[in-house]
């Protein structure tokens, strides 16, 4: 921090004004607003060029009354994380656009009116915006022609807006987040219907009536698989109180149609137990899958459960399979059993209630000839008659030792 006592001579205003260009980034924390560090003599001696022309970011804790200097020609991203402006709302976001012509990026936590929306969307470089609020006018997001992410977090259950029912077509957005009741969620998807979107991630909170109904789920997921075409990464979900199990993909079968879906993430109130078959349908369906996560509880009978026939499909039919996170029952595999030796390049893997203390040994051979860079989650749980973490640092080593036995004999033979 640059300080002025008595008297501010021409040089140190030079020495300030040094400083002041190599400033890039600023991020205001704690309780001393920044209003507070910066005198109006500083305005007055500037005479309307930027304090700090170099500035690329610009993190503040409300809207001050200085905003309008810190604002430069080069800033590309400015998140402002509290509704508490020291004047205009409207007056200080058209100081924004006409100080930072370039804005790129813009977050805001709070209730931004229906002109600052406006006015943001005029800017013509404006590509990500993060919107935080209880009111969201969402016929305002409509205008926003530039956008490729988006992400909204509401507490609201029904979206404000004038009857508009038509989908946005903003034809460049990529990424979308929404954070909020099923209600907003379920709008909000129809509402980007049009939109080539590759990356979703869905938060639904909890509403009034209780938890997420499967029905709301299954209307999501017809809606999501609308953008079959484009879609590669998706996550789905919502606070977790009381779970219920189901067999098969179920409410998740639309998704079997996006084709070029990379990464399944579903972390809500349901758990997906999925079969040998299911695996083979899936493995068809996303051949370039790269994570695969369906959490839940523990299913107390283990017949619908995948097997090891599943982890020969992966090996066969997935070869950018990284991730691993599903129910699977790996219980009773024999040393006896052929191995199917394989190069996959299945990077961690959890399961749940699984094996026993006497499946170890042929699990971790198993595991070793298909995955040999494997690594073992520390989120696994087992049915084994010690402690489930001792078990699965048990399985961990010994597949450390499969691994660097190998490692070993490779290097003889070079």
């Amino acid at each position: 921090m640059l300080g002025f006592s008595g008297i501010v001579q021409q040089e140190d205003w030079a020495r300030f004004e040094s400083y002041a260009s190599r400033v890039r980034q600023i991020d205001e924390e704690g309780e001393i607003s920044i209003e507070n560090v910066v005198f109006i003599r500083t305005a007055q001696y500037l005479q309307g060029r930027p304090m700090f022309p170099s500035l690329i970011s610009l993190s503040l804790s409300d809207f001050p009354i200085i905003l309008p200097l810190l604002v430069s020609p080069s800033l590309l991203a400015i998140n402002i994380l509290q509704d508490n402006p020291s004047g205009s709302q409207t007056a200080l976001i058209q100081s924004i656009c006409d100080g930072a012509p370039s804005l790129e990026s813009f977050g805001f936590c709070g209730n931004l009116e229906g002109n600052s929306f406006k006015l943001l969307s005029q800017l013509p470089y404006l590509h990500h915006l993060f919107i935080i609020g209880d009111v969201i006018p969402v016929d305002s997001i409509a205008s926003f022609k530039s956008l490729t992410e988006l992400y909204l977090q509401t507490k609201i259950s029904e979206p404000f807006h004038h009857g508009h029912r038509k989908p946005f077509g903003l034809q460049d957005l990529r990424n979308l987040t929404i954070v909020a009741p099923p209600k907003f969620v379920i709008f909000m998807l129809k509402a980007f219907s049009e939109s080539p979107l590759q990356n979703l991630n869905c938060t639904v909170t909890q509403t009034q009536n209780g938890a997420v109904t499967l029905a709301e789920w299954t209307d999501a997921i017809s809606i999501i698989s609308s953008w079959a075409s484009t879609l590669c990464r998706v996550r789905l979900g919502c606070i977790r109180s009381t779970t219920t199990i189901i067999e098969g993909f179920s409410y998740l079968q639309d998704l079997l149609s996006c084709h070029q879906l990379e990464r399944l993430v579903v972390r809500n109130n349901f758990t997906t137990l999925l079969s040998d078959d299911d695996f083979t349908r899936l493995s068809a369906a996303w051949p370039n899958l790269e994570e695969l996560v369906l959490e839940g509880d523990l299913p107390t009978v283990l017949d619908p459960l995948a097997t090891k026939a599943s982890l020969n499909v992966i090996a066969k039919c997935l070869p950018k399979l990284r991730v691993l996170d599903v129910p699977l029952n790996l219980g009773g595999i024999s040393l006896r059993e052929p191995r199917l030796l394989a190069s996959h390049q299945l990077k961690s893997i959890n399961f749940e209630r699984v094996f026993y203390d006497h499946d170890l040994i042929p699990l971790a051979h198993l595991l070793d000839g298909l995955f040999p860079s494997l690594e073992v989650g520390d989120e696994c749980q087992t049915a084994a008659s010690t402690e489930p973490e001792e078990s699965i640092q048990m399985l961990k080593n010994l597949l450390f030792l499969c691994q660097d036995a190998r490692a070993n004999r490779l290097e003889m033979v070079e």
